[in-house]
């Protein structure tokens, strides 16, 4: 668990149609919860690029960033912003259950795959799966 309120993450995960599976995620995530206001979270699911660690993909974004930043200031023609919002492609309201073992209410609109449900559900990963489930049976037409 990440403690401190993290700005930027950034995780390498390589294999066989994980582009595929997680281009969905892109976006921007709105989680809500009783007890605080609501937490946008920005999702960028990128290809793998051969030799570029997630250090060097924290840097390149601080760099873009840093030249957006500095453009804004200067009146300049703007490059793209890296951290621009993107469309929201999901809405979870969730409070994880107080007590261990318990089931709790939860809220999920997931607009790219067009799909929404209230449950009660014991952690985040239980109410996921199956939207997981059935983005992997997603089919693309051309």
């Amino acid at each position: 668990m990440l403690s401190g309120g993290a700005e930027l993450l950034v995780l390498s995960v390589v294999g066989l149609c994980v582009l595929d599976f997680f281009e969905l995620e892109t976006g921007a995530h709105v989680w809500t919860s009783l007890a605080r206001g609501p937490e946008v979270v920005r999702v960028r699911v990128l290809p793998a690029r051969p030799g570029l660690s997630p250090a060097a993909a924290v840097r390149e974004h601080l760099e873009r960033q840093a030249a957006f930043d500095e453009a804004a200031r200067h009146g300049g023609a703007l490059p793209p912003n890296p951290a621009a919002l993107l469309p929201v492609v999901r809405r979870i309201r969730f409070d994880p259950p107080r007590r261990q073992g318990r089931a709790a209410p939860i809220e999920i609109e997931d607009y790219a795959m067009g799909y929404a449900e209230a449950a009660q559900v014991r952690s985040l990963s239980q109410a996921l799966a199956p939207l997981w489930l059935l983005r992997m049976s997603r089919e693309d037409v051309a």
